[in-house]
């Protein structure tokens, strides 16, 4: 067993206030750093989400506007807009998967090149970010031309290719 000197004890040391302090210091701003790096990684999810979720409406506009079945579908293809959101938002409209309110709108154009053979179709889903603003960040467009094609008779075209 060791006895330690009078000398060696008074040469021990333990942290000094200002040392606790500055190494508390230090951790706190760690903390806050690693909690609003958190809190951006959850508002940047949210925006990808829901930028991802208006990408899928717009397509899937486009492609219930391009599958007409007939030449008279082809010419009742008019301009509208329609709400879309999850059971939670809107109770008589439910969408599966959903987690924003999302305010869809098409319109339908004669082309200008072509206008009786084809239109241009543009649809825009727009929704409300954290704050319930609307903003360029939380709006998608997609513009498309719909060829005036008979569906009848399409599949004797391809066949004689």
């Amino acid at each position: 067993m060791m006895i330690q000197t009078r000398k060696q004890l008074v040469n021990q040391r333990g942290f000094s206030m200002v040392e606790v302090l500055v190494t508390m210091s230090v951790m706190a701003i760690g903390l806050l750093s690693v909690a609003r790096f958190n809190d951006t990684l959850t508002q940047d999810s949210n925006l990808v989400r829901s930028r991802t979720e208006a990408v899928n409406l717009v397509q899937d506009k486009i492609e219930q506007m391009r599958n007409y079945r007939t030449l008279a579908d082809y010419n009742n293809l008019v301009t509208g807009q329609d709400t879309l959101g999850p059971a939670s938002l809107i109770p008589d409209i439910t969408v599966p998967g959903l987690h924003n309110l999302y305010t869809r709108t098409w319109t339908v154009t004669p082309d200008s090149t072509n206008p009786t053979h084809a239109k241009v179709l543009n649809v825009t889903v727009t929704w409300p970010n954290l704050k319930g603003q609307v903003t360029p960040n939380s709006t998608i467009t997609l513009v498309t031309v719909i060829a005036k094609n008979n569906p009848s008779t399409s599949a004797l075209a391809m066949k004689n290719l």
